[in-house]
């Protein structure tokens, strides 16, 4: 049976509880991307010192909560997390807008540091809901609604300030009504997050629950944690956890010096635009019905790793004689060589965003649990702050603009290693009847059992832990079905 869309618009349903969750992200960090597609974070070129120190303290500030974000998804629940995590962004913006007005540094580092400790909450809840909500034959669709919904936010909002500098090649900064509507669209996403649904009260097409959940105290919530974190097969994928964002660092910088206002929107626009067929694309790659799990894996990591090696390639050959203390190019659409630098940004963006798409597939595919999901989501989080953190200081310490760009290659080359290994040495067909506190869906039970199963019916204590022969027998079954 295949995802059917009319049941699937109710209000308990994974489904609509996952595109509510995304919208939250996309009003928040869907703006934030799209400020930082605009160059330096959406501020004039020369403010680069500025959102290097801002963005420091906001990654110092994620690298911290990101590790107990998985705490507290299991004790507050994915509501209070979206909801709390999404007040920093409005912080942030001001802070720009301030900037931007006044030239002083207090506000707009002030409020990086808030957003760094509220940021990894939404986006950990986002990740949790994606891994967690989903069957695992529509895991692909989950996490590509995700970024769908955010990327479309991001191509709205980014379509804002390209409409207002359109005629105008002069113009070297974002306008204030747009920070004002931004700011705006992000306090919505406060109230809205209050809405989502724990797992326990969401209920999937067939009539079962998606998990029972069990009381824990915060001493236990972090027991579970440092248990998940243990478990060496996050190692293999630790570059791609670290590489999830860098790209907003490096190509919002060389974006900002080497094109005007209006140039720098066009390409942020145009690359919002083409993300959300390419990641309708690899969701499809990563469900497809006709390949088993460890296939799939193997499809999207080549697909995203070809395009993603070969265009830092070229980055690192194009930069190779910029000189990043020269005053800015702030070149112009008009310029006979934007064409070619715009496609190698959309390429190079796009490649670069998929990333985390495949970060969140590899998590789910290790655990269908919610209690372990929050904490995987929550350390994903955690080290996209290292990892962009890292790249800031890089950024600030004046390394040349062919070191930064071999810097992102290297770190993206590690990343598809890594994750081509885990799926030779760690993919599982399954993780269903393998998990104490997941409610296994009726089309999996359907197939174990060979039989119709009626809904209401809870799996038994040996479907729940099955024996390793029958377990494999019941994954080759599900493989076939999906």
């Amino acid at each position: 049976m295949g995802f059917n869309w009319k049941t699937n618009f109710r209000w308990h349903s994974p489904f609509l509880q996952t595109c509510l969750c995304s919208l939250c992200l996309g009003l928040t960090a869907g703006i934030y991307v799209a400020l930082s597609s605009l160059g330096a974070g959406g501020g004039r070129a020369e403010s680069q010192h500025m959102i290097d120190i801002a963005q420091s303290c906001l990654d110092g500030a994620a690298v911290l909560t990101g590790l107990f974000t998985g705490v507290l998804l299991n004790k507050m629940g994915p509501a209070f997390c979206t909801a709390v995590g999404a007040l920093g962004y409005p912080f942030y913006v001001g802070g720009y807008w301030y900037f931007g007005e006044n030239g002083r540094l207090a506000f707009p580092i002030a409020g990086a540091t808030i957003l760094g400790l509220t940021c990894t909450l939404i986006e950990g809840s986002v990740g949790y809901v994606a891994m967690c909500y989903a069957e695992e034959r529509h895991k692909g669709m989950y996490v590509g609604i995700m970024q769908v919904v955010l990327y479309c936010c991001s191509f709205i909002a980014s379509s804002i300030p390209l409409g207002i500098d359109a005629g105008n090649p002069d113009a070297d900064s974002v306008p204030t009504a747009v920070y004002g509507t931004f700011v705006a669209l992000m306090a919505c996403a406060v109230v809205m997050g209050s809405f989502v649904l724990p797992p326990e009260k969401v209920q999937r097409d067939d009539g079962t629950t998606i998990a029972k959940i069990p009381d824990m105290t915060f001493k236990e919530a972090i027991i579970g944690a440092a248990k998940c974190f243990a478990d060496w097969r996050l190692i293999l994928l630790v570059p791609a956890m670290m590489s999830t964002e860098i790209h907003l660092v490096y190509l919002g910088v060389v974006n900002g010096w080497h094109n005007n206002s209006r140039a720098r929107a066009l390409n942020g626009f145009i690359a919002l635009l083409i993300s959300i067929p390419v990641n309708v694309f690899l969701s499809w790659l990563l469900d497809n019905k006709r390949w088993n799990r460890k296939a799939r894996g193997y499809a999207g990591t080549i697909f995203v790793g070809i395009f993603l090696i070969s265009s830092f390639i070229a980055e690192v050959v194009r930069v190779r004689d910029w000189d990043r203390n020269a005053t800015p190019l702030s070149e112009d659409w008009n310029n006979s060589s934007f064409g070619g630098e715009l496609i190698l940004f959309i390429i190079a963006w796009n490649s670069s965003g998929l990333v985390l798409n495949l970060v969140t597939w590899y998590l789910g595919a290790m655990s269908n649990d919610p209690v372990i999901c929050a904490h995987y989501s929550g350390l994903s989080r955690c080290l996209l702050g290292v990892g962009q953190g890292m790249m800031f200081g890089i950024d600030a310490s004046g390394v040349a603009f062919v070191g930064e760009a071999g810097a992102m290659l290297a770190l993206f080359t590690s990343s598809i290693i890594g994750l081509l290994l885990f799926t030779y040495y760690c993919m599982e067909e399954t993780r269903y009847f393998k998990e104490d506190h997941v409610i296994v869906p009726i089309y999996a039970r359907e197939h174990r059992a060979g039989s119709i199963v009626d809904p209401e019916a809870a799996p038994s204590e040996n479907e729940k832990v099955p024996a390793s022969k029958e377990a494999n027998a019941s994954e080759t079954a599900i493989s076939d079905s999906i």
